[in-house]
């Protein structure tokens, strides 16, 4: 059960694309932002438009609670070198609560927040979530990509339904496609959704799948060019690291 009173609310990204108010206590309004999720999963560009990939960015979110300040953490690196540029945190109580199947309300507004504080304007974003590889198509990754109009891969640690997934091969960078959940009947889902990566061999694999303005081959590439010993690529891991820094700060 939800705790405390959660008014309607807009963001930034609603007001661009004149998404009606959402409260998690109403059921319509609810229904009326999923049956949005499946119009704009419509305008996911699927296509390699960054010509040349120099910079890549990796977002992550902490919570300490409900109703307590979230740490939403960005990583700028250079690539293929994996320098870090430039790194900055929010801190910011989010004014949506957890609803499994919602993440994009409560995490969207920080992640808007922190790309735009950021000096260092990348060409790829790695989002810690899913973009196509969601019931309707359009995960947290994929309303960040068209926020923004940037190229955008979701990379998540855990798969995007429960049930038999494929498992890739045991060695770094075996793959294997991930087809739609058969409960998936919202919209017609495409016959591949992402892809199960193997980072580091003989250990559990990542969830790939396109945010926005990027294939799925190229974005499987990049993950394993930015993934150096680790289960999770660079820009992501070094963002999780970076909020859990600060979260801890506030526990102090």
């Amino acid at each position: 059960m939800l705790s405390g009173r959660f008014e309607p609310i807009h963001t930034r990204f609603m007001e661009k694309f004149t998404l009606p108010a959402v409260n998690p206590r109403d059921t319509d309004s609810i229904h009326r932002y999923r049956q949005w999720q499946i119009e704009m999963s419509q305008q996911v560009v699927i296509a390699d438009v960054a010509d040349h990939v120099e910079t890549v960015l990796g977002l992550d979110v902490q919570y300490e609670g409900q109703d307590r300040p979230a740490v939403a953490a960005a990583v700028v690196l250079s690539y293929p070198s994996l320098n870090v540029i430039e790194k900055r945190t929010i801190t910011s109580v989010p004014q949506f609560p957890y609803v499994p199947g919602l993440l994009a309300l409560r995490e969207l507004p920080l992640l808007l927040e922190l790309f735009d504080s950021l000096e260092s304007k990348p060409d790829v974003v790695f989002c810690d979530g899913f973009g196509r590889a969601h019931p309707r198509g359009f995960g947290l990754a994929s309303h960040l990509g068209l926020a923004k109009t940037v190229p955008v891969i979701g990379v998540a640690k855990n798969p995007p339904y429960r049930g038999r997934i494929p498992d890739p091969g045991p060695q770094r960078g075996d793959t294997v496609d991930l087809e739609p959940s058969p409960d998936w009947d919202e919209y017609n889902a495409e016959p591949v959704i992402g892809r199960s990566v193997r980072t580091r061999d003989e250990v559990k694999p990542i969830y790939v799948s396109v945010g926005h303005r990027i294939t799925l081959d190229s974005a499987v590439d990049l993950v394993l060019g930015c993934t150096r010993g680790f289960r999770q690529p660079d820009p992501i891991r070094f963002a999780d690291q970076l909020a859990r820094a600060e979260s801890k700060k506030l526990r102090e």
